[in-house]
């Protein structure tokens, strides 16, 4: 579980595109739940019909909970079920916006992995024509490439 806290930000800061406050990425578990304070966006998701995209996620609740998809998902599913590339950035909407500071951003983010020793291959009610899109390997190596890739 991981408590996030972005501080306020000048939004001149966002608008040479240098600045970002969580960079797009996909989480490399099976699902992460993310609660988040709705008094303030700039989590977003990628369009898929347009890649590159990205669309703001309207928060409804404090008790609102946000179910994403994770690459281990997506490697079980054989891609049936994508991972969601997602960034925290600017909020949509000058309402947002105090003194031309974006406040302060507060969300708690569970994130679901699965066992080091399980396979993270696809399961094969996923296959069509027998046709494996990912290899079979532990969830433990899959999060070493990962981070090999990320660090």
């Amino acid at each position: 579980m991981r408590f996030n806290h972005f501080p306020p930000v000048n939004v001149s800061a966002f608008e040479t595109g240098d600045t970002c406050r969580i960079w797009p990425h996909f989480d490399f578990g099976i699902i992460t739940l993310v609660f988040r304070d709705p008094s303030v966006g700039g989590l977003e998701f990628e369009d898929r019909s347009k890649p590159g995209t990205f669309v703001p996620m309207p928060c409804g609740s404090q008790t609102e909970m946000l179910v994403n998809v994770g690459e281990t998902f997506q490697r079980w599913t054989n891609d049936f079920l994508p991972a969601a590339l997602h960034r925290v950035n600017k909020p949509h909407g000058e309402d947002s916006l105090i003194n031309g500071m974006v406040p302060e951003r507060y969300s708690i983010a569970y994130f679901c992995k699965a066992d080091r020793e399980a396979s993270v291959g696809p399961y094969s009610n996923f296959l069509i024509d027998n046709k494996k899109k990912y290899d079979d390997i532990t969830a433990l190596q899959y999060q070493e490439i990962r981070n090999k890739a990320t660090y």
